[in-house]
């Protein structure tokens, strides 16, 4: 078995690796998402870097955060269509 050295990070992928993780603009623009049973709503954070679950209910309009998850790190974001993949840390709300 060979090992290779890693190549030590470029000043950019400092840059990158250190920036903060946030959910993508177009995500959060969009405001709060429903399942579409409509028993769960999704909102995101002012600054972008956490998202609510919440339990809804449709018929009252009302809702109770059951989690939250916390933008880790990006993993894979497409331009051509709005896609990314996430790692992120989730919370139970009591």
């Amino acid at each position: 078995m060979w090992l290779i050295p890693a190549k030590p990070p470029e000043a950019d992928d400092l840059s990158v690796a250190m920036s903060p993780c946030e959910f993508p603009m177009w995500a959060t623009q969009i405001g709060t998402l429903h399942s579409f049973t409509l028993t769960s709503a999704y909102t995101f954070s002012e600054d972008m870097t956490t998202m609510t679950m919440s339990n809804y209910s449709h018929l009252s309009g009302e809702s109770h955060a059951a989690s939250i998850s916390e933008c880790q790190k990006i993993v894979e974001e497409l331009a051509q269509v709005p896609y990314v993949r996430l790692v992120v840390k989730t919370t139970a709300q009591w």
